[in-house]
C-alpha cells in the first residue's frame, strides 16, 4: 500500500519511533510533507535516535527540527486566527549559565 504525495498532509509531525530508520520511510514522509519535525528522544540514548538518515530526509524536505534531548520540552501553540508556533522550554526559560 502506498501513499499519494501530500495525502496525509500535516504541518508538524512527531517523528515516528523517536526517528528510527524503520519508522520514517520516504513514501510516508512525502505523504505527510511536514514543515516541522519533533524528535522525542533521550539525551545520549543508546539507540542514537534520531537516525542520521532520517534527519537527512527531513532536512531535504526543509522541515525545521526540534529535539527534546537537546532542547527540552517542545511547546506547540495555536491561537485563534493565528499560525501554529513551536518553541522549546530552553528557548523560553534561559538560565543565567546559558
Amino acid at each position: 500500500m502506498g501513499f499519494a504525495k501530500g495525502s496525509l498532509d500535516a504541518d508538524i509531525i512527531i517523528a515516528p519511533h523517536h526517528g528510527s530508520l524503520s519508522s520514517s520511510s520516504w513514501p510516508f514522509l512525502k505523504a505527510v510533507s511536514p514543515s516541522k519535525v519533533i524528535y522525542s528522544t533521550g539525551y545520549n540514548n543508546r539507540f542514537a535516535h534520531p537516525h542520521n538518515r532520517v534527519r537527512d530526509r527531513y532536512q531535504v524536505m526543509n522541515a525545521k527540527a526540534f529535539n527534546t534531548a537537546t532542547q527540552g520540552a517542545v511547546l506547540i501553540e495555536k491561537r485563534k486566527n493565528k499560525a501554529v508556533t513551536v518553541t522549546t522550554n530552553r528557548d523560553n526559560k534561559k538560565h543565567y549559565w546559558q
